[in-house]
Order: C-alpha cells, then structure tokens, then sequence
C-alpha cells in the first residue's frame, strides 16, 4: 500500500468487495472456509469502505500514508476471533 499509495481508495475498495463476497457467501453457506459470525465480514466491509472514502479526502496529502498505518482495524478483528477459537 506504500508504494501505491495514489490508489489507496481502489485498494481500500478491492478489500471492501472481497470482503463483501465473503460475507456474500456466508449468509447463502457457501463460503468454503470455517464459519465465522456474519458480523466480522460486515464490520470489514464497513471499515473499507470508511478508509476508501478518507483516502478520497487525504488523496495529495501526507496524511494518507497514517491511513495506511492505521489500517489493521479492518482485519484484526478476524485474526482475534480466530484465535479464541482455537
């Protein structure tokens, strides 16, 4: 992401749809991996699409690159669930 970072809201919105695919496949049980609650898939989409949309707004500013270091909200919660779990 640093060294795209003038395509931060197309890669802030690829992660938004893949997550949204999953949660997709989840809600029709066809997602191929564990289960997992819905919210988690949503929250990232949700989270995504925030950091898509104020990556629009910081797009010539140097702020964009705390963006990119504040990201890990929209899969960490993944990564603590799947940790409990096991």
């Amino acid at each position: 992401m640093f060294i795209c970072n003038r395509y931060l809201f197309e890669i802030y919105m690829v992660i938004a749809a893949l997550f949204l695919g999953g949660f997709l496949l989840r809600v029709v049980k066809l997602y191929p991996g564990e289960s997992e609650p819905l919210i988690l898939d949503f929250s990232a989409v949700v989270l995504a699409v925030g950091f898509a949309l104020a990556a629009r707004s910081l797009d010539e500013s140097g702020w964009r690159f705390l963006l990119i270091l504040c990201s890990s909200p929209i899969i960490v919660p993944h990564f603590i669930y799947i940790a409990l779990k096991k």
